[in-house]
């Protein structure tokens, strides 16, 4: 009060102490903040180990704790909500795929890709230095949905190729399903390769980025484009593996049971006959029934015998629109070299080997000039399946104009060794046929 002056070292002492810029709180308790930048590895791996250095080496006084947060604690949040996500994720896609194949089985194998490719991505990952992050979480899911997708692609293409061989009769071994396999493998090539092609060209300029948001992209992308590498080979090498097993184990091998001479190469019996639902399917006797009177009628013209109708049914199941993955088109499946040799128009919109008069009598005109060839029914068909030159050569090789040779001594296509057979069962039966058709006549005759 009376104006005198106190020396502050009287009231407090005064020190030069390291501390805190400003005094911070959370939830009512003062704080302070230790700001780390992690370079060269991920956030969580530092943050575990930088966890166990605290708990061995440093005692906190009581009252104190320690929480890790930041971007750590973002990532902590985000992956518990990946592990409900993730499931969710799978299980739609088991759904989609399900209601789309009706066949667990079909929806497993699916499914069994996407580890695979998904390991794939990992490997480019570690290759560009990436670590796990929420936006390579995020480019993985996305390239699962696109993997499952052409999946289904690559097992409707098998199971095309399947079903056509095994409705022609010509599924009976495990050298069938080879055939149908890779022909199925085949046809699934361009489009699969297209997928991929595109796919690379669209992300590859993300990849190349250089400007703001480009490491976010880049951890986006990459995962997607690896893994749609892998799933090109593991489609392609890996699928039909896994499908001839599967096919082999559930139906082929059943059905060469129930028929085991149906497979020897060369034999006249033992091929499914024409009541089979495997050599000959409702709807194709349905069209033989409608369709035999006016075709017989051209092969007769034609000076063939009726049965050559055999040929038709074991090609397409006279399905006149029926077309093969090599070109063959039509109920007799003229090749377009041939069709046009013999006469027919093979243009787009004008296609004569879908017309049922015209296919029929270049076929009938083929088979003659085929049998006139080789002065044999058996060489005859095989030629009409291999082509005659395949034939010829087969010929030379074994010194012997006799088709049970050739098939012995496998100088012909396993398809032809198996199609000549098919084609003499039918022919057998129509000839049976015929018999009982006359006999049937004789007798309301008499």
């Amino acid at each position: 009060m009376n104006g005198a002056q106190i020396p502050i070292s009287q009231l407090a002492d005064v020190k030069l102490l390291s501390g805190p810029g400003m005094i911070r709180d959370e939830n009512g308790r003062l704080s302070g903040y230790v700001y780390v930048d992690v370079g060269g590895r991920d956030i969580g791996g530092y943050v575990n180990d930088a966890k166990q250095a605290v708990k061995e080496k440093v005692r906190l006084p009581v009252g104190y704790t320690l929480v890790w947060s930041g971007q750590y604690e973002n990532m902590e949040r985000v992956a518990e909500k990946l592990m409900i996500v993730l499931p969710i994720a799978l299980f739609i896609i088991f759904l989609l795929m399900y209601f789309n194949t009706k066949s667990a089985a079909y929806t497993l194998i699916i499914l069994l890709s996407l580890p695979f490719s998904a390991a794939g991505a990992m490997w480019l990952l570690y290759m560009l230095g990436y670590n796990l992050s929420i936006p390579v979480w995020v480019g993985l899911i996305a390239f699962l949905g696109v993997d499952a997708e052409t999946s289904v692609f690559m097992l409707l293409y098998l199971d095309m190729a399947y079903d056509r061989r095994k409705a022609q009769g010509r599924m009976s071994a495990m050298a069938d399903l080879r055939e149908a396999i890779l022909e199925g493998s085949v046809e699934r090539l361009r489009p699969k390769f297209m997928t991929v092609a595109v796919d690379f060209i669209g992300l590859l300029p993300v990849m190349l980025a250089t400007g703001a948001g480009a490491d976010l992209t880049k951890r986006i992308a990459a995962p997607m484009i690896a893994g749609m590498f892998f799933s090109f080979a593991l489609e392609l090498f890996v699928y039909p593996a896994i499908y001839a097993i599967w096919k082999w184990h559930t139906d082929v091998k059943r059905q060469s049971a129930l028929n085991p001479s149906s497979a020897a190469p060369g034999a006249k019996r033992g091929w499914p006959g024409l009541t089979s639902t495997a050599a000959a399917p409702r709807q194709a006797l349905t069209r033989f029934n409608s369709y035999r009177d006016s075709l017989a009628r051209i092969l007769i013209e034609e000076k063939l015998p009726v049965e050559v109708l055999s040929v038709a049914l074991v090609e397409s199941g006279f399905n006149p629109l029926a077309i093969s993955p090599k070109g063959a088109r039509g109920v007799w499946q003229l090749m377009p070299d041939t069709a046009m040799r013999y006469g027919l128009t093979v243009a787009p919109g004008n296609d004569q080997r879908t017309h049922l008069e015209h296919a029929t009598r270049a076929a009938a005109r083929y088979l003659q000039d085929l049998y006139g060839l080789f002065g044999d029914w058996e060489l005859a068909l095989a030629a009409y399946n291999a082509g005659e030159g395949r034939v010829q050569r087969a010929i030379e090789l074994a010194g012997a104009r006799d088709f049970n040779e050739l098939a012995r001594r496998k100088l012909l296509p396993l398809e032809t060794r198996n199609y000549v057979p098919a084609v003499l069962a039918a022919w057998s039966q129509m000839s049976l046929a015929q018999v009982a058709n006359r006999n049937e006549a004789h007798a309301e005759r008499e």
